[in-house]
């Protein structure tokens, strides 16, 4: 188990949103355990697709950027 940062594409081309840190075995395992203990990131978080409101999330700051770019 290891800590990932959860990132997602941003609004806009190059840029990212970062959300915090889960908890897992693997990057899945962590996003949902970073919603079981943040309301308003499970509120929109989809476990089946790894989006958050529907943009893709990752477990790093450059692969965000360059998925918006």
């Amino acid at each position: 188990m290891r800590n990932f940062e959860i990132w997602s594409e941003g609004n806009n081309p190059g840029e990212a949103d970062y959300y915090g840190e889960g908890y897992g075995s693997t990057f899945q395992e962590a996003c949902e355990n970073f919603a079981k203990n943040d309301k308003d990131f499970v509120r929109c978080f989809d476990l089946d697709n790894l989006t958050f409101w529907g943009r893709k999330l990752f477990d790093n700051e450059k692969d965000a950027k360059e998925y918006n770019a």
